[in-house]
């Protein structure tokens, strides 16, 4: 596979993410764990360590040591700062590349409000029937009826989006969950008050509701929401500005609507692959120009119903705890998870 990748049209970065998984180097997170988690080790070893592709932390933002920070506070849902060798990193320091085998300590300056490493476990509901969103046609209205992530094809280059186009735009893409379905809204209830209560956001549709969901294609949710390898970074954020973010010199930040020219933070979504496998599953998208990694993804003006920072935030934590905690942590984690975020267990009586 890795010889055939030279004939492929990629941009240059995917290229050596795919390269570089041949002989992967790592660098290394850790997250203290939060009071009544992993109380039989010793105070030195309560933490949560997370081995991560360097390649990985390269191609998702400019300076990886504020990516690293930021993946930290979706974890931990706390602001802090990163220490190495017992010091704190100071603000100009924060620029430095990450190289491998460098170990990063997040030191937290609030109480910890840890995430779900099984968010994306679609297995805790004993019923899959029935329609799970039953305002799929009020999302695929609100975001411009194709999928938000994916550019235009190359027949819609070439002619333009005219109607007969558009007609069969979305015929593949469906209302696909940021929080799964299955997860219930208990589950949902449990996110929004352990991080959405200074959002002040509504559900009135609970799990499903139009703010837990975009329009999506279908191959990029089996491939990066249900294997749970992808995530939505919105930026600028407190950890990183406009200036840390990575994407392709073609494809910049689209213009903001007039409501938004003030606002400082979270005023773009990127799509982020966090695992290679995906690069993999979606590089006939990427051969042909309509993906990218760090994708700035299609917002309406009116961000009234869409997702909020909280959602998007909460689950790129719980992603990277999923593909980068080691097992022993992960099981201890996901045990010390389970009664503050219910799993939702739903039984059908024919």
């Amino acid at each position: 596979m890795m010889a055939s990748l030279s004939s492929v049209p990629l941009p240059e970065l995917v290229r050596t993410v795919l390269l570089e998984s041949e002989n992967p180097t790592y660098a290394f997170l850790r997250i203290p764990t939060p009071p009544g988690m992993a109380v039989d080790k010793p105070p030195n070893e309560r933490f949560l360590q997370l081995k991560i592709p360097v390649a990985i932390i390269h191609a998702s933002a400019r300076r990886g040591r504020k990516w690293l920070l930021y993946v930290a506070t979706t974890i931990a849902g706390t602001h802090g700062h990163l220490c190495q060798d017992g010091q704190d990193i100071q603000s100009e320091d924060m620029q430095g590349p990450v190289v491998e085998n460098d170990i990063y300590e997040f030191v937290p300056e609030a109480a910890i409000c840890i995430a779900d490493a099984q968010c994306g476990d679609a297995r805790t509901t004993s019923y899959a029937g029935g329609s799970r969103l039953h305002n799929k046609e009020t999302i695929c209205t609100r975001d411009g009826g194709r999928c938000v992530i994916l550019g235009p094809s190359l027949m819609e280059n070439r002619y333009g989006h005219r109607s007969d186009w558009r007609e069969g735009a979305g015929e593949d893409c469906q209302a696909a969950h940021i929080l799964p379905h299955a997860k219930g809204n208990t589950y949902l209830d449990a996110v929004v008050q352990a991080r959405g209560l200074s959002e002040n956001v509504q559900f009135d549709g609970g799990i499903d509701d139009e703010k837990n969901a975009l329009y999506m294609d279908g191959k990029i949710h089996a491939a990066g929401m249900t294997g749970q390898t992808c995530a939505f970074l919105y930026v600028p954020n407190s950890c990183m500005t406009m200036d840390d973010v990575l994407y392709p010199e073609e494809h910049p930040p689209p213009p903001l609507p007039e409501s938004l020219q003030h606002t400082t933070e979270h005023t773009y979504l990127q799509f982020q692959m966090l695992k290679t496998s995906t690069y993999f599953a979606l590089l006939d998208y990427m051969s042909t120009g309509r993906l990218w990694n760090n994708k700035f993804i299609r917002m309406p003006d009116d961000r009234s119903s869409f997702p909020p920072f909280f959602i998007c935030h909460f689950h790129y934590g719980c992603t990277a705890l999923h593909l980068w905690l080691d097992a022993e942590s992960l099981s201890t984690l996901n045990h010390y998870n389970l009664q503050r975020y219910p799993p939702h267990i739903e039984v059908r009586i024919f």
